[in-house]
């Protein structure tokens, strides 16, 4: 099931919800609203166009750790850390990528309880086609903005970003 924010209350809307709580701005609400609502619309874009190659976000950040490191082999505890996801969820994502023949295991010589991982040359093969319509896409979204406003944007979005907290809870 797909969730996108298409009907945004209006001002008013937003000044009446908030009419019994004081201190509320309402344009803190209204950004935040507009805001998620372009990030639900790009994440769900970003799905359907990745999904057109059997691949998820997870699955593409594994694949380009591993197209990072093809020098060096990573271990799955490795890959974990560095796409940022805990090692359950890294076996999940290793093992659907395994199935498609986009990445092999390797026992590590040094220690044979270890795994390392490599991209197969169908996962090499994938990359190729899809990272340059994949980043063209990207530079088409961002087209709009000049890059002083990229670099504002940038700013604003790291901003945002060292606030998180206050959407945790306590």
């Amino acid at each position: 099931m797909e969730f996108t924010l298409h009907k945004l209350p209006r001002h008013q809307a937003v000044e009446q919800i908030l009419e019994h709580l004081p201190g509320i701005q309402p344009s803190s609400i209204e950004t935040y609203l507009l805001f998620l609502r372009v990030a639900s619309d790009v994440f769900v874009a970003q799905q359907k166009h990745l999904a057109r190659f059997g691949l998820s976000d997870g699955k593409l950040s594994v694949l380009l750790q591993l197209l990072l490191a093809a020098q060096a082999p990573l271990s799955p505890s490795q890959l974990a850390e560095r796409v940022g996801v805990t090692r359950a969820t890294i076996t999940d994502l290793v093992a659907g990528l395994e199935r498609a023949g986009l990445l092999r295991r390797e026992v590590c010589a040094e220690d044979g309880r270890m795994a390392l991982l490599h991209l197969t040359e169908q996962g090499h093969a994938l990359l190729d086609g899809l990272l340059p319509e994949h980043f063209q896409r990207l530079q088409g979204l961002m087209q709009a903005l000049d890059e002083q406003e990229k670099q504002e944007l940038v700013r604003l979005l790291g901003k945002i970003s060292q606030n998180l907290g206050a959407l945790r809870e306590p």
